[in-house]
């Protein structure tokens, strides 16, 4: 018997004890294994997560969600646990099904389920399988194009800008990144703009793909100027988007550097997942005003100017004015071939070992570990796909509702009592 400690955020502390690596339940293994303690059979495992904010304890067949300050909130019913861990692919099959119902071309529809999955595997589950309802309802609302015409509607070789004609920013992205990794591979370096183009959700997927054909990557994003949550140092009304930032470069090992930040506090949908979850909202998140504040003070507020400027100003998709501005992903992509300055494996081996310096670097008491950017949510996501995801049980409810107004099949494992 077993007890596994999920650990992202929350502040807790677990004393280690001598734990023997083959008694650590395989489920555990491999992930960021922060501390195990055993006491009369059973083994605790605190295990460091990505984009969370709670503690998910599994005892037996039963798991539980704990709240920031304590309270107990049982997530699942004993029959839910007692079936296995869901298997990505049958997410795939499901959310598939959905956008295909939708109208959505078949491999669309797969391809949109994909980038959703793969969100959820590397940790971001803001981004995650929490929008399938959210995007199946501007589909049917005829807010999203469900079958969009994606084209290069201004081409000048190096430089490109990409028409998503209102189709899912997943798609339009995913199009944009190979056009930029094709131009790079021409010339050297390449730079891609975006407009007209719903939200793509997280944006490290694409500066991972990149770099898995030995490109490096930075993007800018933005709202077009509709979504104003963010306001500037000092101010009491928001006045910018989140506007993320993206950037990555090709390593030899199994996960690529790979950096994905919202120059906010935190993201808007992280911000949405607490309230899903019911957690306080920690303070340094927000002004008094209630709204979302750069990270870093004036630092992360100069990132979001020039991020809403290249991904707005330069694509034209638009950026926050006092206007009423459509609601569409601007983002620019800078490409760069790294084989057009040098060879590609000795720039991967000067670039690991000047990673693996910085990480050999003696830590601080308490700290476990120097993670680089890229590894966790690398090593989240081949846990998953290895030993499969447990829903949330608010997705699992959206999956329902989602599954009885499409007339579908409800899969195993989203069937309630």
């Amino acid at each position: 018997m077993w007890l596994r400690v999920g650990l992202s955020a929350s502040p807790v502390r677990v004393v280690p004890a001598a734990v023997a690596p083959s008694t650590v339940p395989e489920a555990c293994q491999g992930l960021d294994l922060r501390s195990t303690v055993s006491f009369g059979g059973v083994v605790i495992c605190v295990v460091g997560l990505m984009g969370g904010g709670h503690l998910c304890v599994g005892y037996g067949l039963v798991e539980w969600m704990f709240a920031p300050k304590g309270a107990i909130k049982s997530l699942w019913n004993i029959k839910e646990f007692m079936t296995k861990p869901i298997a990505a692919d049958e997410i795939i099959t499901f959310v598939t099904e959905v956008f295909e119902r939708a109208d959505m071309p078949v491999q669309d529809a797969k391809s949109l389920a994909q980038e959703l999955v793969d969100a959820e595997l590397s940790g971001y589950a803001s981004v995650g399988l929490r929008k399938v309802g959210e995007y199946l309802d501007r589909v049917q609302r005829n807010v999203t194009n469900a079958n969009p015409e994606i084209t290069v509607d201004l081409d000048k070789g190096a430089l490109a800008r990409v028409d998503g004609d209102n189709g899912f920013g997943h798609l339009v992205v995913d199009f944009a990144t190979q056009l930029a990794i094709e131009r790079a591979k021409e010339y050297g370096l390449a730079g891609v703009g975006v407009h007209n183009a719903n939200f793509a959700g997280r944006l490290g997927g694409y500066a991972r793909n990149a770099a898995d054909h030995g490109i490096a990557t930075i993007m800018f994003a933005n709202t077009g100027g509709a979504i104003q949550v963010v306001s500037a140092p000092g101010g009491t009304e928001p006045r910018l988007s989140t506007a993320p930032i993206a950037a990555g470069f090709p390593r030899a090992g199994e996960a690529h550097f790979v950096l994905d930040f919202a120059t906010s506090s935190v993201a808007y949908s992280r911000l949405g997942e607490a309230k899903d979850l019911g957690e306080d909202i920690p303070a340094e998140w927000t002004n008094a005003s209630g709204d979302l504040v750069p990270f870093g003070g004036y630092k992360g507020f100069g990132l979001a100017l020039l991020a809403e400027t290249l991904a707005g100003a330069l694509t034209t998709a638009g950026m926050p004015s006092e206007q009423p501005s459509a609601d569409e992903q601007g983002l620019f992509l800078l490409a760069i071939d790294v084989g057009s300055l040098r060879d590609v494996d000795e720039f991967q081996q000067q670039a690991d070992e000047f990673l693996e310096y910085v990480k050999a670097t003696p830590l601080a008491a308490g700290a476990s570990e120097i993670r680089v950017p890229g590894e966790q949510s690398e090593k989240a996501r081949q846990h998953g796909l290895k030993h499969g995801l447990h829903l949330a049980a608010h997705v699992a409810e959206d999956f329902r509702q989602v599954a009885k107004s499409l007339n579908m099949n409800v899969p195993w494992f989203i069937q309630a009592n």
